[in-house]
């Protein structure tokens, strides 16, 4: 019954803390409010994913354990801790973590999400990401931050290195720049389910068995951090 009452309180006050934002702050004298968030969850990585498609018939490719490289079917292969281990298949891990939220909204606009990550107890560089689009010392950077009624949504990316043709997602030949970082994140706003994603790629020289000469491949590792968020005060002392 105390576990019930507990959730109730929590669903409310999230509601009128996150949903307030597209509507009490839309009214005539409305002015810029912060919700802050103490998230609690999982991190889940894979370190080495090399492609997960696989051929099936003709030109035609879906999801798999493989990947067509133009002539053979073969199988993922990873690199870093995996190639080090001389396994080929990619190294996964799972454990505990935290992050601490603040959410910046105003007009029913929201203008800045602020992350502070945990993994292990151990505190991570903080993240600030506002909406921008900007180019600078050959990175290219954007940022977009969303909401609906039900979620807030928000994506970011940065691309570096040369623009070179590579073997991605079982498409050979394909532009792409060396390295690619993305980030997704999503926030229920009435049960507090907090959901980020981070994929990193990395173009690097790829010898297929029985080749002259080597290709490009594009590598990635993902993490993913899957949690339950609630409103600061009810973590304080």
């Amino acid at each position: 019954m105390t576990d019930t009452i507990r959730r109730t309180f929590f669903t409310a006050g999230l509601m009128l803390n996150l949903i307030g934002f597209g509507t009490a702050l839309s009214a005539s004298n409305a002015y810029a409010a912060t919700v802050f968030l103490v998230c609690d969850g999982n991190f889940k990585t894979i370190t080495g994913i090399s492609d997960t498609r696989t051929r099936s018939e003709g030109t035609r490719a879906s999801l798999g354990s493989s990947y067509y490289d133009g002539t053979n079917t073969m199988g993922q292969e990873a690199f870093t801790i995996a190639a080090a281990l001389d396994k080929t298949i990619p190294v996964e891990d799972e454990f505990k973590g935290a992050f601490y939220l603040s959410i910046d909204g105003s007009n029913g606009v929201f203008s800045r999400v602020k992350l502070q990550p945990f993994e292990r107890d151990v505190r991570l560089p903080s993240l600030d990401l506002q909406p921008e689009e900007s180019m600078e010392n050959g990175i290219m950077r954007s940022v977009n931050i969303v909401a609906s009624e039900d979620e807030l949504l928000l994506s970011a990316r940065s691309e570096s290195g040369g623009l070179v043709e590579a073997l991605v997602e079982g498409r050979p030949m394909t532009p792409t720049r060396e390295i690619v970082k993305d980030m997704s994140l999503s926030l229920n706003r009435f049960n507090g389910r907090l959901e980020i994603e981070w994929k990193d790629h990395e173009v690097r020289d790829y010898k297929p068995v029985g080749a002259i000469r080597s290709t490009k491949k594009r590598y990635s590792d993902v993490k993913r951090f899957d949690a339950m968020c609630k409103t600061m005060q009810e973590r304080l002392f």
